[in-house]
């Protein structure tokens, strides 16, 4: 197992390189900012629950975090972007320009899709941009399709 202070610094490394700050870490895990800042400075440990989310956020494995794998980058050489293209985010781009055949299918999908990431707290300005886009795209197509057609003369 590794020590406490080598997964504190990991688990500060890995905030950082995702760019994220205590207080977003301890909100996506309903625990104070304090309880982050005393995992980082090996004053206290996450819970399982909490390494097992921890490792989803930041898109490592527990076994990672806690330095039985692969090392952690401790330099800064390169801090991602939180608004990177993920590939999650292309499968639900893909999704939404599928829907676009249909413009009532679309935008039922659009607006679907703007719900699931903000529920899930994954909401990132391309997305957003990419789904209002949608919306827009889809609402131009119901007016002409739909309403131009059989209400305007």
């Amino acid at each position: 197992m590794g020590d406490t202070t080598d997964t504190s610094t990991r688990l500060k490394v890995l905030r950082t390189q995702k760019g994220y700050t205590q207080k977003e870490i301890a909100n996506r895990l309903n625990v104070s900012r304090q309880a982050v800042s005393r995992w980082e400075t090996g004053k206290s440990s996450p819970d399982i629950d909490n390494l097992t989310l921890l490792g989803e956020i930041y898109e490592v494995s527990v076994d990672e975090i806690l330095g039985n794998e692969v090392p952690v980058n401790t330099e800064d050489e390169e801090i991602p972007q939180k608004d990177k293209l993920h590939p999650k985010d292309a499968c639900l781009i893909v999704i939404m320009i599928l829907s676009g055949y249909n413009s009532i299918l679309g935008m039922l999908v659009s607006l679907c899709t703007l719900t699931w990431i903000i529920i899930k707290k994954q909401v990132s300005k391309v997305m957003i941009i990419i789904i209002i886009a949608s919306i827009a795209a889809n609402f131009w197509n119901i007016y002409n399709e739909y309403i131009c057609y059989y209400f305007l003369p």
